[in-house]
């Protein structure tokens, strides 16, 4: 792609084939017909200047033809740099990476050529798994952050024009994000993943995220980061203090933390944990061991037990025999009682006794 391929000189380029192509035919009825070449003759004084008039519509377009096969290069190149495959192994960032890994740099529009090596990579492919923190990973993709010159110095520009090349370069940090690519399922906090895995400083305890949110230089070792989402692999299971009520949540759901603001938790929020896309296929729908329904919500206490759920029955079971589309709500301050929104003759679900309400109120 030219960056400047909206300038008018590239309108030569098909303005100079056109030239070329109607030459070209001029040359071919010359050297076939003689009449056209006694008519030439005739009136060379009109049509040399025209000859001409082609010749300079020929020579610009081959020029920009040129200029666009050049800059092309200069792309290529540039591409090239920003996107190397290491020939050996090779230690980055900690990690020590197999030859044959694909890297994302940096892009040099952004930091400067200085700035564009493979410590500061931004994206890298592994071509086998490479260990990192007992996971085994497919390819991380570094958020990095960078801080410019003029941000060090009190935004004053006309100072880091002063200084020396090597002092104007930015700063390149890790950030707060990171996302990895598992390259076989593993158990992380708790859960069972696969696939894409995301990392953040925000999910630590708050008395790890002020050291984490220091500023780490991308050559370095990661900080530490909290584990934010994760695609579902199989075996994640999930059942209430009581054991009560279980739930399964289908392969490539999407996992991931969320907060709950309330006068009622500690500090105003609750961290917990939830999903959806269950099964990766953009379904609503839940199975737990005592019926499948479509959730309005639920949710996991940070231990992973099951805090609060709500939704539409779609079927019951023989242990809960509830009518399909009935709303029902259940939550852990209230662990042996499933509440059913209208009326009906259910008297318990499994271990659960049914309680009819007007409405359901739901909990947080």
């Amino acid at each position: 792609m030219i960056p400047f391929g909206l300038s008018p000189l590239f309108l030569f380029l098909p303005l100079g084939m056109l030239a070329a192509a109607i030459l070209l035919i001029w040359l071919i009825r010359l050297a076939i017909f003689p009449r056209v070449r006694t008519t030439f003759k005739q009136h060379i004084d009109t049509r040399l200047p025209l000859v001409v008039l082609l010749g300079a519509f020929i020579s610009i377009g081959g020029y920009v033809l040129l200029l666009e096969w050049q800059v092309g290069q200069k792309i290529a190149e540039q591409e090239a740099k920003e996107n190397p495959t290491l020939t050996k192994p090779t230690t980055l960032a900690g990690i020590t990476m197999p030859a044959g890994t694909k890297l994302e740099l940096l892009s040099a529009n952004a930091v400067g050529e200085r700035s564009v090596k493979p410590e500061y990579f931004e994206r890298a492919e592994f071509p086998q798994p490479v260990i990192w923190r007992g996971l085994y990973l497919k390819s991380m993709h570094r958020r990095l952050d960078s801080v410019h010159c003029f941000e060090k110095h009190n935004y004053d520009v006309e100072l880091c024009e002063t200084l020396p090349a090597q002092e104007r370069e930015p700063d390149i940090y890790w950030g707060w994000y990171l996302d990895t690519e598992l390259a076989k399922p593993a158990q992380i906090n708790g859960f069972y993943c696969k696939g894409q895995v995301h990392w953040s400083v925000f999910e630590l305890p708050a008395s790890e995220q002020e050291k984490s949110l220091l500023q780490v230089s991308a050559a370095l070792p990661a900080p530490e980061y909290g584990f934010s989402s994760c695609t579902a692999a199989a075996g994640n299971e999930f059942q209430s203090k009581n054991g009560f009520l279980r739930l399964r949540l289908p392969e490539n759901s999407h996992i991931f933390s969320s907060r709950l603001i309330g006068d009622s938790f500690p500090n105003g929020h609750l961290d917990v944990w939830t999903a959806n896309d269950y099964g990766g296929e953009h379904t609503d729908v839940l199975t737990t061991s005592l019926f499948t329904f479509q959730p309005q919500s639920w949710d996991l206490n940070p231990k992973h037990d099951l805090r609060s759920l709500s939704g539409k029955i779609i079927n019951g079971t023989a242990e809960c025999p509830l009518i399909s589309d009935s709303f029902v709500e259940w939550h852990h301050k209230h662990p042996n009682i499933l509440k059913v929104q209208g009326n009906g003759d259910v008297k318990k679900c499994g271990g659960l006794t049914v309680k009819y309400v007007p409405s359901l109120d739901i909990n947080i």
